[in-house]
């Protein structure tokens, strides 16, 4: 009986020879996470190359009714607008009020009358041999290129506008023709335009400086609150 009994126990116990094998799924897992590391850290600059690229539209141009110059990015886009005027694009420029920040209150409070963004671009506008009659300033004060796209296109509808070239930044132009999409509406149609003289280049380091990433992380973080339908 007890030969039989530690027979049985033997039976229970004993493993087989598969049992005894190593597992190998564990280092193959670490080897598969050490490669998909290594492939991220080799190909990171084309990856992000394909990040910036992909954010980068522009649509032909066409003659328009006005020029729209998004807020931002002093001076390229009101140097763009300016060429374009004296290119016969458009007969007139079109120009936005950012909102006013309480920082500029304040300054106001210490007589220190500094330009605001629109009357700088107003100024680059003259400077660069636009007529003052041929530059329009909406006059409500924008929030977000949301809040701008659609006051401008009410301007233009008021005036009878069916095409506006819209001016910004390189990064800026996948977003705003996403969102311009949503505003046009019957005859008026848009045409996006970024500035040459912006120093954004995609196809470069543009992660190695800290004001371009913060663009594209910005334009990101825009798109995907588009994307989800403006909750914030």
């Amino acid at each position: 009986m007890q030969s039989g009994e530690a027979a049985e126990e033997v039976g229970v116990t004993a493993r087989s020879p598969l049992d005894r094998r190593p597992r190998r799924w564990p280092w193959l897992a670490a080897l598969g996470s050490l490669v998909a590391v290594v492939a991220v850290y080799v190909g990171h600059p084309l990856l992000l190359s394909v990040l910036g690229e992909s954010l980068v539209v522009e649509q032909p141009l066409e003659k328009a009714d006005a020029i729209l110059v998004l807020s931002g990015h002093v001076p390229f886009r009101a140097m763009e607008a300016a060429a374009l005027y004296h290119q016969g694009w458009a007969p007139g420029v079109l120009l936005t009020r950012g909102l006013r920040r309480e920082g500029y209150n304040v300054l106001q409070t210490l007589d220190l009358n500094l330009l605001e963004e629109h009357e700088i671009s107003r100024q680059i506008l003259l400077r660069q041999g636009v007529p003052p009659e041929a530059i329009a300033l909406l006059d409500k004060e924008i929030v977000n290129t949301w809040d701008e796209l659609g006051t401008a296109v009410r301007w233009l509808e008021e005036h009878g506008s069916q095409r506006v070239i819209i001016v910004t930044s390189k990064s800026h132009t996948r977003r705003v023709t996403l969102m311009w999409r949503h505003w046009q509406q019957g005859a008026l149609r848009g045409v996006v335009r970024w500035a040459p003289g912006d120093p954004f280049d995609p196809r470069r380091a543009w992660w190695k400086d800290r004001g371009f990433a913060f663009s594209v992380l910005r334009e990101y973080l825009g798109l995907m609150n588009y994307w989800l339908g403006f909750p914030l």
